[in-house]
Parts: structure tokens; sequence; C-alpha cells
């Protein structure tokens, strides 16, 4: 709890005229002459009481301490005694006899005998004492100068307390500048808490949709491009949402051919648009729509392009392949349900519904059955390759998650049975950012597999959806869709 603001002013006036005497008794009193002897004892001193405080035997060390201040009074020993006895203060929250200490070690902190180190504990602790006490103000000039002290850790923590402090003023600006810049491994233990709970307010935001049109809060797609976002619904239309402007537009029937929007992907500035009756086009020069013939009362279930050619996977009637300069069709795996596509190499790797995954070969126009993942006997639901292009993860509906070598040419599944963490082994999506892949599932979140190794990728506390449906990486952004919560928004950091 912090003290008074007013009672904590007070007693730093007191100090302030207290500073007076000792600035006089300094002046008069010559400097203190130590043999190095004498600074050997004093060093082995210190390091007992180090020691004291590390066991928490705090009487032990104040007796060196207060030792050490009648027996050197004038020595850059008398200010580091200060600086621990106002340590011991803080640590007993006794936070009136802390400030005392360190307001006497802050006023000789310039004495050229002490150590940058000293130095700089000096400050960090001046800075955590004013925070606690209420001094918000001058706690943030403190914290200020810190930022860069050599110390890497003081560092650190001096960002994380400016940023706890512009989110206690509500200035979410400035609280994610100081954040975001925050390397979490040089936190102590506490702050690394203090970090989490913050993390968790300003890193993650939601696009609402169901405030949006005919308030679908399901989505079944995504699609990134710019600072816009294109939004699929699973039975309620198309958002354009600008999500740095904070601004949308939404599309529905007749302008689209079915409120149910299944795939969305670009090719030679046009958005293609698959619902469950057809496709449409977005001309992003003209801003226009139009209907791709041949496709009414087809079920699209993915779009993707490699800007030679647009595949068009559907239910019922396989893979459909629209060649952009010639504008002529053909067609592979005739009859069959495709689930997903995916470039791979020069080969476009199609998965159907009946868990077969098939390559087509751009150059030479052939198709062939994978066996990359030959054990898995449930449907592909989406399909996701590492920066390298070494690695390739499977997301499935009922077998968990396969990661397959290139290299190696292995395949390692994790689910329920090999990996207890894992609830379910019903996965939808797979979204991959600096060879990290991040695996969303239904009703058991999101899953990050990190050099093969799986781990849980924590969601904001403040969101309940754990149906994932799909999940996007773009500038920096993870884009969330879920089912029930809209589109969940984490702001990726660099650490």
């Amino acid at each position: 709890m912090k003290l008074n603001v007013e009672t904590a002013v007070l007693v730093l006036q007191v100090m302030k005229n207290f500073k007076i005497l000792i600035f006089f008794l300094c002046c008069i009193s010559p400097l203190q002459a130590i043999t190095i002897r004498e600074k050997v004892k004093l060093n082995g001193e210190i390091s007992k009481v180090t020691s004291f405080l590390y066991k928490n035997e705090y009487d032990k060390a104040k007796n060196i301490l207060l030792n050490i201040k009648s027996s050197y009074p004038v020595s850059e020993y008398n200010i580091i005694a200060d600086y621990f006895l106002a340590q011991i203060g803080y640590s007993t929250r006794e936070f009136y006899t802390a400030l005392y200490y360190i307001d006497l070690a802050k006023e000789q902190i310039n004495d050229k005998r002490l150590s940058s180190s000293y130095k700089e504990k000096i400050q960090m602790l001046t800075a955590l004492l004013y925070y606690e006490t209420g001094l918000i103000a001058e706690a943030e000039i403190e914290f200020q100068k810190l930022l860069g002290c050599e110390n890497p850790n003081f560092a650190e923590t001096a960002r994380l307390y400016l940023g706890l402090s512009a989110h206690e003023k509500k200035d979410s600006d400035n609280a994610k500048y100081y954040l975001f810049n925050i390397n979490p491994k040089l936190l102590s233990s506490k702050d690394k808490e203090i970090y989490k709970y913050l993390m968790n307010f300003v890193s993650w935001s939601k696009i609402e949709t169901n405030q949006i049109g005919y308030g679908d809060p399901n989505i079944c797609t995504l699609y990134a491009q710019n600072d816009t976002i294109f939004i699929g619904l699973w039975n309620g239309g198309l958002i354009r949402y600008n999500y740095i402007l904070d601004d949308y537009q939404f599309f529905r029937q007749p302008t689209l051919p079915s409120d149910e929007v299944r795939a969305i992907y670009e090719a030679q500035n046009n958005l293609w648009i698959g619902t469950n009756n057809g496709i449409v086009k977005l001309n992003k020069r003209d801003d226009t729509f139009t209907t791709v013939s041949g496709f009414e009362n087809m079920r699209i279930t993915s779009i993707y392009s490699d800007n030679i050619n647009v595949y068009i996977g559907t239910l019922g009637n396989g893979c459909i392949i629209y060649n952009l300069e010639s504008e002529e069709y053909s067609q592979i795996l005739d009859n069959n349900n495709i689930s997903t596509m995916k470039r791979f190499q020069n080969k476009i790797l199609i998965a159907t519904y009946n868990a077969k995954l098939y390559s087509f070969d751009i150059n030479n126009k052939t198709l062939k059955e994978e066996n990359m993942i030959k054990k898995n006997r449930h449907v592909i639901k989406e399909i996701q390759t590492n920066t390298d292009e070494n690695m390739i993860c499977f997301a499935t509906y009922g077998g968990g998650i396969f990661l397959y070598n290139n290299d190696t040419k292995k395949t390692k599944n994790y689910n329920q049975k090999n990996y207890p963490e894992i609830q379910n082994d019903y996965f939808m999506t797979i979204a991959e950012n600096k060879n990290i892949f991040y695996c969303g599932s239904l009703g058991n979140g999101i899953y990050s597999l990190d050099n093969e190794e799986l781990h849980k990728f924590q969601v904001s506390d403040f969101y309940i959806g754990n149906d994932i449906q799909k999940i996007l990486y773009h500038c920096g952004y993870l884009f969330i869709a879920t089912l029930g919560e809209g589109v969940l928004v984490k702001k990726m950091t660099n650490n």
C-alpha cells in the first residue's frame, strides 16, 4: 500500500533540513583516508551484509551497517551503508526509514569515490521508494535517468515502472511505448509478474464483430493487407476493417452471392472472395465487386494464388485452376471435397476431406499423392510452412498437429496421446512467424511449436474464447478469429 502523499512530502522536507547539516559537516571535515587493509576489511563486512540480506537476517545486517557508519562517517562506505539500510527498509516495507537513508545516500551520489554500480543502485532504490510512497512524478524522473544506465536489468525495470505509471494514468500510447521495448528476461521474478499483468492489458484488443452489420461473432476466415484486415463471417457477410484507424465497412448480399464467407485471397489487385454460393472479385483500384461467372451455386472452401493461377477449392467439384493470363479454367481432383491449399516450393499442396494430401507441380502440371503424414486419418484443416521452408505443419480435425521435416523426411505427431497438455486433437488453423507455428484448436485455445517444442500460448485472461477458427500473422500483429468472440488482436513484441 502506498503511503499518504502529504506525509511523504513532509518526511522529505524534514530530511532536506537534515541534509544542510550533513553538507556543513562534510565541508568542515576532511575526507576520511582509509588504508588498503581497512578497505579489504570493509568489503568483507559488506559481503556479510549481502549474505544476511539474502537470508532475511536484517538485524545482523543492520548492526554491521550502523557500526560502519559510526566508524567511517565521512568515507564512501558511509554512503554504501546508507544505501543498504534503505534497502532493508524497502524490504521490510518500513518506507519512512528507507526514505531517510536513501535520501542521505542520494545527497552524496556524486562522490567520486563511489563506484558507478553503487550510484545506479542508489538511483534505482530512490525511484522505487518514491513510487511506493506515492511520489509518482519524482519516481518518473528517477526512472527516466536509469533508461540509459550501464546495468541493463535496471534499465528494463525502469521501463516497466514507467509503463506501469502510464497504464495507471490510462495513457495507453506511452504504456505500449515502454512495455513493448522491454526484454522480460532481464526482469526479476516479481517484476515479471507485473510485466505479465500489464501485457494482459496493453498488448491485446478485440474487434467486436457482434457490433457490426448482422452482429455475427463467429469468424470463418481472415485476410490482411497493409493496415486492413478482411473478416469473413460465418453467416454475416464481409467486414473490411482498418485496425490502425479503427474504421470499417460492411458488405453483404446482394453485393456478395452469400453471407457465408469461406475464403479470401488476393491475385493481381483483385481480392477473390469465396462463399457458400460462388465467388466475387473486389477490385482494389475502383472498389467495385464483380461476380465470377461459372461458380454459381458452388460451395467454396479455399482460395490460393501464385499470381499465375488462382486455385479454387470446392465441395464436390475438386480444385479448379484459373489462369490469370489466358482466363481459362482447368480442373483437378474432380468430384473431391477440398479442405485447404498451400504453396510449398514449386508445388501447391492440396488436402481433401477424405484425409488425402496431394501436390500439384506448378511447372510440369502434374498431380501426385503425398505421404508426408501417411499415418493421418483425419481432415487436414490448414497447412503452413516455416520461414526457412524446411518444415511443414498440418492442423487436423481429430488427429492433432503433424510436423513434417523436409530435410530428414520425418514426421512428428503432437496429439493427446503423446502430449497430455493437449486436451483435444481438433485443430483448425496454423499461423507462422519467425519459424514459430501458432496452432489454433476448437475448445482448447492456441499452442505454439518452437523448434519442435510444444508450448501453450497464453491468451489474455480478459477473453474467454477457446474456439479458434483462424490465426493470421501480419505486420507485427497476431489476429485470432474465434467462434463466438470476434477477432482477438495481439501486438507481438520483439522479445
